[in-house]
């Protein structure tokens, strides 16, 4: 029987057991290689382990493992044949005991325990080995290095004080040392650090430094003082701080002083370390000496021995401010002259125009090259593009942006004219020039601007234009770049234009017809008003009507919108082109109305084609007598009693309508409503008519009077005769109202 080299047991740290199973599996990738299919035909018929000695029963927690070797024997079912395969990483493993870990055979243990059965199980068949886990140090005990008895619980120790600790595994009356295979920690780092026992003691405070191995642990408690109370920082003739510097003043020695726990002061100036905050401001070296650089304020600090001290440094530059002339951004021409900028610092009222020192530079040389010395310095352009001149003194930065343009052969303003406002304010155009290349270049910058009359447009130096007053004046750009050249604006000022007003909203055109263009009225804002039509600018939304000069023409039938402008405010006038109307049908042709009533007109227009087209929309209807009627749109509306006319134009052709107003009756009243008379007898009565507007009327001899039996009564005009005896009612009717009176004759 063919039977495979069993490898050697052997123990394993954590980095041993990745590679045992890496070797497993490929072990076994190469079996199952070579056997093919014939190890699919294979069957398991047992499994056991590797058999260990006493002492490779015994592990020990946090310890190196214990690598288990599983075996299974195959039987071949077409040979008869048996195998002993490897088998560890396919089985399935399983402990007794949580304090004894496995996973494919590899073993450790985390804690104590007694008879721990560990059981690998694979197609059915299992085997297992029992194990004891333990410590293999009864205890861990820390020492002062040097010293063979275990340190205290609780140690005081000195900031800076030198001192080592060591661990050792006991058992029984035996020790190991185990200071540089432990595990050290401190809970503040701050305070203390420890590095395989060695501790590093930095500031006052407490902290627990622990050791560790193989699941032991010990631990100390310190507790860090100072050998001194406090520190302070003074200059040399004991002043304490804040100090205040100035920028280019000579570094300024501090000296640290420390309180001793006992008693008496120690000066530790070049034993303390020493930092600054911003060293941008002010640095300071290993002797505390404190350099100022640039304004602002820095703390310095010493510390020594877990004592520290600060102090605040305030650096001040020894002026306000550097001002440049000229102060603005300089835009230069390429082939134009070099340029001087002038630099001063002013402090207060004193200035200083030396600046002995003073470094000039640029900050691309391919656009300005600088040459400076003290407080000025000479900008010559070298090429297209924007640089700064940097000036740096005491630690202060000035700087100032130059743009060079190339040069160019002509200039053109963006616009020729303008048209402003009184008041109005704004940037002069754009300056467009023609490089000697061909390409375009904005020049604005380079113009220098003149006004033909500043009385009525001022140009002042931020390069905006004000309209002072109405008028109309010539601005000029003139640009030197090589060569000199000009371009001129004409600017218009008016007053400011509040509204338009057209004579009229609507206008009627007879196709092939031309008529003159709305008049147009300006409202400014100070009140007036002025004719502006010969100024409006007119044009209209269908290429139907035809705008030329001062008329408008209609070409086909269309309704469009016309629109006006003048100085930025537009007026829109409806205008619609039709043909011709021979007879207008006006309906109702005349209104009679009573008061508070409204009532439309009709207008139907015959065309000389025959058609006969509803124009009541259209027509514009005035009132002669806005007291009596109004009138909007196509409906009229009565006011008062009396007689009035409306009237309307449309295509040249004038339409009216005759109004009267008539208050309504609302009822008759009589001074009698009953009468007794003697055969033959005659009596008088009264009709009085009142009107909604309160007005009254004496309608009797306007009524029409009549009985219900004239054999009995008779009444004319008012006048009743008696007839027969009997009971009779007379009627009088007026303005279709009508009241009786009851008559009875003896």
């Amino acid at each position: 029987m063919m039977m495979t080299q069993r490898p050697p047991r052997r123990r394993t740290g954590r980095l041993g057991r990745m590679t045992a199973a890496l070797l497993a599996a490929l072990l076994i990738s190469g079996l199952l290689g070579s056997m093919g299919a014939a190890w699919a035909a294979a069957t398991v018929t047992s499994v056991k382990l590797d058999e260990l000695s006493a002492s490779e029963k015994t592990i020990y927690v946090d310890d190196v493992s214990l690598n288990l070797m599983m075996w299974a024997t195959t039987t071949d079912s077409s040979s008869g044949g048996s195998t002993t395969t490897n088998v560890t990483n396919d089985a399935t493993w399983v402990s007794s005991n949580s304090a004894v870990a496995v996973s494919k055979g590899v073993v450790t243990a985390t804690g104590e325990a007694n008879n721990v059965v560990v059981t690998g199980k694979y197609q059915g068949y299992s085997a297992s080995v029992t194990l004891t886990a333990k410590y293999r140090y009864s205890a861990l005990k820390l020492r002062e290095a040097g010293k063979t008895t275990d340190a205290a619980d609780k140690m005081e120790v000195t900031v800076g004080q030198d001192i080592a600790l060591e661990a050792y595994g006991v058992n029984g009356s035996d020790s190991d040392d185990l200071s540089d295979k432990a595990t050290w920690t401190s809970s503040e780092t701050s305070v203390v650090s420890v590095d395989k026992g060695e501790l590093t003691i930095k500031a006052a405070g407490k902290t627990t430094i622990t050791a560790k191995y193989q699941g032991r642990t010990d631990t100390i408690e310190l507790t860090v003082i100072s050998p001194y109370k406090s520190m302070s920082i003074a200059d040399k003739e004991g002043v304490k701080g804040p100090f205040e510097m100035q920028v280019g003043e000579a570094a300024k020695p501090l000296v640290a002083s420390a309180l001793k726990t006992t008693s008496g002061n120690e000066t530790v100036t070049d034993k303390a370390t020493w930092k600054s905050s911003n060293e941008a401001v002010a640095t300071v070296d290993e002797d505390g000496k404190v350099t100022p650089v640039a304004a602002g304020t820095a703390t310095i600090t010493a510390t020594y021995l877990g004592v520290t001290a600060t102090a605040v440094v305030a650096v001040r530059t020894p002026f306000e401010a550097i001002l440049f002339t000229p102060s603005a951004a300089q835009h230069l021409a390429l082939s134009g002259a070099a340029v001087t900028i002038a630099a001063k610092t002013v402090n207060g009222a004193s200035t200083d125009t030396t600046l002995a020192g003073a470094q000039w530079e640029s900050t691309n040389l391919n656009v300005i090259s600088v040459s400076g010395n003290g407080a000025t310095a000479t900008v010559t352009p070298r090429g297209k593009g924007t640089a700064t001149v940097k000036l740096t003194y005491k630690s202060v930065v000035k700087e100032l942006s130059v743009t060079v343009y190339p040069t160019v052969s002509k200039i053109e303003l963006a616009k020729d004219t303008l048209d402003v406002y009184v008041d109005d304010t704004g940037d002069l155009p754009q300056v467009k020039g023609t490089a000697l290349d061909e390409s375009a270049a904005d020049v604005t910058k380079l113009a220098k601007w003149t006004s033909s009359d500043s009385s009525v447009v001022s140009i002042g130096d931020d390069g905006k234009w004000t309209a002072l007053k109405t008028g109309k004046v010539t601005l000029t750009a003139t640009v030197t770049s090589g060569s000199t050249f000009t371009d001129t604006l004409e600017v218009t000022v008016s007053k400011k234009v509040l509204t338009l007003l057209p004579e009229q909203d609507n206008v009627s055109l007879i196709i092939g017809q031309t008529v003159s263009l709305p008049k147009v009225t300006a409202v400014y804002e100070d009140g007036d008003e002025a004719d502006i039509s010969a100024d409006v600018e007119w044009k209209s939304a269908s290429t139907s009507v035809l705008v030329k000069d001062a008329s408008l023409k209609g070409l086909l039938a269309v309704k469009t919108t016309l629109t006006g402008t003048y100085l930025n405010k537009t007026v829109k006038v409806t205008a619609t082109v039709e043909e011709e109307y021979v007879s207008y049908a006006i309906e109702p042709s005349a209104l009679s109305l009573t008061l508070n009533k409204t009532q439309s007109v009709k207008v139907t227009g015959k065309t000389k084609s025959g058609k006969l087209i509803n124009l009541s929309s259209r027509m514009v209807w005035t009132s002669e007598d806005e007291t009596i009627a109004t009138v909007k749109g196509s409906s009229a509306r009565s006011l008062a009693e009396g007689s009035t006319k409306l009237t309307a134009s449309y295509q040249g052709k004038t339409l009216s309508v005759p109004v009267t107003v008539k208050a309504k009756l609302t009822k008759l009243t009589l001074s009698d409503t009953s009468l007794e008379l003697a055969v033959g007898a005659t009596d008088s009565v009264k009709i009085t008519a009142i009107y909604e507007n309160g007005r009254t009327l004496d309608v009797t001899a306007y009524s029409a009077w009549t009985a219900s039996s004239t054999k009995v009564a008779k009444a004319t005009g008012g006048i009743v005769t008696a007839v027969g005896k009997g009971s009779v009612t007379i009627k009088a009717a007026y303005g279709g109202k009508s009241v009786n009176v009851r008559v009875k004759v003896k």
